[in-house]
């Protein structure tokens, strides 16, 4: 019986030595590049209602139209701080005028209410990386008496760039 141990344990051992000997591994490699490139991306919460110039206090102006209901939201990341440019598609009737506030996120600066054209205007500077939403969108669109009563369609463009 001893002898037979003896045998089932060295059978045991040879068949765990062959297998090994002859198992495989294998591996292998892969260069893998990484790269990450600047970010500049800006997005708004929707288009505002009407700005719609309708009363005045007699012997005044009319009263200008105000919204700001719609927010924006910027990612920014690159060596150098961004910026926000304001652009019209064209430019407001005449004896009218549009204007922005832009909210800043933390730590940028907002230039405050400026008139819309179709030449960029700076809203927003210093913005560093990071990503913020919820900055406010502030529009007033006022008119003079001489302005021609009527209806017009403005694209509002803003542009986040270094």
């Amino acid at each position: 019986m001893k002898k037979l141990t003896i045998i089932l344990a060295l059978v045991v051992v040879v068949l765990f030595t062959a297998q090994s000997v002859f198992a495989q591994t294998g591996t292998t490699s892969q260069n893998l590049s990484l790269e990450v490139k600047a970010i500049y991306k800006i997005g708004v919460s929707g288009d505002p209602a009407a700005l719609i110039v309708q009363n005045a206090t007699a012997g005044s102006g009319p009263d200008a139209a105000t919204n700001a209901t719609t927010t924006y939201s910027v990612t920014h990341l690159s060596s150098a701080v961004a910026k926000i440019v304001g652009t019209l598609d064209s430019n407001v009737p005449a004896n009218t005028t549009l204007t922005v506030n832009l909210g800043a996120p933390a730590g940028a600066t907002s230039a405050g209410a400026l008139s819309l054209s179709t030449v960029g205007v700076q809203l927003v500077s210093n913005i560093a990386n990071g990503s913020s939403s919820g900055n406010t969108i502030g529009y007033s669109f006022s008119a003079t008496t001489g302005a021609a009563v009527g209806t017009a369609t403005r694209v509002v463009t803003f542009t986040i760039s270094n």
